[in-house]
């Protein structure tokens, strides 16, 4: 069997926007989920623009370059 990561599983649920997790709770990653249907219902352009923000994270690659320690950081402490 060969190695895939560390995997971390999101439960979204209908009548929510969101979900997350976060590896300071035990959980092996942090990441943040979209409900988007209920999203379009209640507001659409916070949709499109989830959607967009999607496409361009979607284009990481783990070969492209890494942020800064300093850059890393200060986006730590703005997501706490």
């Amino acid at each position: 069997m060969q190695y895939e990561g560390k995997v971390t599983r999101l439960s979204l649920r209908e009548e929510y926007p969101t979900a997350i997790s976060n590896t300071k709770y035990r959980a092996n990653l942090s990441m943040v989920g979209f409900n988007t249907d209920f999203i379009v219902e209640h507001k659409p352009a916070l949709a499109v623009r989830i959607m967009a923000l999607y496409k361009e994270a979607a284009k990481l690659k783990e070969s492209d370059p890494r942020a800064s320690d300093e850059e890393c950081r200060v986006a730590a402490w703005k997501l706490m």
